[in-house]
């Protein structure tokens, strides 16, 4: 049965600390029982501050916080854990010591004839784990045994598998990979049948957009706009979150590609996520793959560039009569065919730093910081014909991503092939010549450069068709 009261009101909450300026100012935030409210925001404008206090790790210097209709004073963790609030924070915990079935299971630990139980046990813990898309993990390995990626879930699994009054994630998606985010996304969306109101904060306004049912943006500690997200699109939230308009971003120039075909690829499947996906791209063409987390474009990219095993199709570069045997990274790379991974979180392994940038190579105006350098100086090094991007400019500041938009043009201008795959509708607009739209790992529409319009990508992304 719904509660009467809203999970979570907090009415005009502040922080500062001695010999700083204000890190909350006047924050108002409320969740009702089974929503996610997204708080989004770049990095230092608030988010972990405002976590900390309503998890109970900080105090706020003003404000009040009610929970499920009561005044509530969070003078701890332990407060907060009494009033059932679960706080995920960033990073990992120390539970990495445990096993996963201890992680999962810390609170509610089975038992029989007064010991653990340890067959229940496991099996609680193996079923908990299939939530998450997790069914290969071993219940009895250690956390530290695992790639972050899945401890982050195993840690959320713990939070989430509990009953509560409202969940706390900060910046979850941090280290995991899209399949796991999807895992992810499809587990919180049940919570609205617990009535668990959850708050969700994220600097990418995309996966604000995907997860919220209410979000709210944050800008040096103040609460800017409030937004229900069918009534937003991700420039304007990260035109709020940064101070300034770019709504419209800069498009690129029209272009005319070479009208020989690069790469082609035919009847695509990958794992369950991609099926029977067939694609072609001319050579000096800008194709982007847009498509909601989980619905297989990010796949396409890797499983092109040898990074993910394909279960079935084939790659054919240029005019060859017989596919191109991509089986590996260093595969694609020998044929031409360039991978270049998500910045957000990816390891990069420094190829490519030592590249002498001449004055006429495309990539001569990003910035040494920019953190898609190397991987693209690697890929032009090698002679690539074929670029094939993984969220191009994730996690990567205004500035860097008008600079990759720019990169990503001249290298197509000097006859290279692009396929970019991403969430950001706004940003394959920019400068792409053509876009494929991804719902269910298949390509259900695509649409030329002259017949782009950001919202109605958007609708037939939200629509599946």
């Amino acid at each position: 049965m719904p509660h009467m009261f809203p999970s979570l009101i907090a009415k005009g909450i502040s922080q500062e600390f001695k010999g700083t300026r204000p890190v909350l100012t006047g924050v108002d935030l409320t969740v009702h029982p089974g929503q996610i409210h997204a708080v989004v925001g770049q990095s230092g404008a608030g988010k972990t501050a405002l976590a900390d206090i309503l998890g109970g790790v900080t105090k706020p210097a003003t404000g009040s916080i009610h929970i499920q209709g009561q005044l509530t004073s969070l003078k701890s963790e332990q407060d907060a854990l009494a009033k059932t609030i679960r706080y995920v924070k960033q990073g990992l915990d120390r539970t990495s010591r445990l096993t996963v079935a201890e992680a999962l299971q810390l609170e509610a630990i089975p038992k029989k004839f007064g010991l653990v139980d340890m067959k229940a046990f496991h099996e609680r813990a193996s079923g908990q784990l299939s939530m998450y898309g997790l069914s290969d993990v071993d219940p009895k390995t250690r956390m530290c045994e695992l790639p972050p990626g899945k401890q982050k879930l195993v840690q959320i699994a713990a939070t989430v598998g509990k009953t509560a009054a409202l969940i706390l994630l900060d910046d979850p998606s941090a280290s995991l990979a899209y399949k796991e985010m999807e895992a992810l996304f499809q587990r919180l969306s049940q919570l609205q049948y617990a009535d668990t109101g959850v708050v969700y904060f994220t600097s990418r306004a995309e996966e604000a957009l995907q997860v919220g049912d209410q979000i709210s943006v944050l800008r040096d500690g103040a609460l800017i706009a409030c937004h229900d997200p069918d009534s937003v699109f991700a420039a304007q939230l990260t035109g709020e979150m940064v101070g300034r308009d770019l709504t419209q971003i800069p498009a690129m120039p029209p272009r005319a590609p070479w009208p020989e075909v690069a790469i082609r690829v035919e009847s695509l499947c990958i794992d369950h996520c991609v099926h029977a996906l067939s694609l072609k791209v001319r050579r000096g063409e800008i194709v982007g793959l847009v498509g909601l987390y989980g619905a297989g474009q990010s796949e396409v990219v890797r499983a092109m560039g040898g990074a993910v095993p394909r279960t079935e199709g084939e790659i054919y570069l240029r005019a060859a009569s017989q596919p191109s045997r991509i089986k590996t990274r260093e595969d694609a790379m020998g044929a031409g065919v360039g991978f270049i991974p998500d910045p957000h979180g990816a390891l990069m392994d420094g190829v490519g730093r030592e590249y002498a940038y001449s004055p006429s190579s495309p990539i001569r105006e990003l910035n040494s910081a920019n953190p898609q350098k190397p991987p693209i100086a690697a890929c032009l090094k090698a002679g690539c014909s074929v670029l094939l991007f993984d969220n191009p400019t994730g996690g990567l500041n205004v500035a860097c991503r008008i600079e990759v938009a720019r990169a990503i043009h001249d290298i197509a201008d000097q006859g290279t092939s692009i396929i970019a795959a991403s969430t950001n509708v706004e940003e394959l607009v920019s400068f792409c010549d053509r876009i494929a739209i991804m719902v269910d790992g298949r390509i259900v529409r695509s649409v030329e450069r002259s017949a782009f319009s950001v919202e109605k990508i958007y609708g037939y992304l939200k629509a599946g068709k």
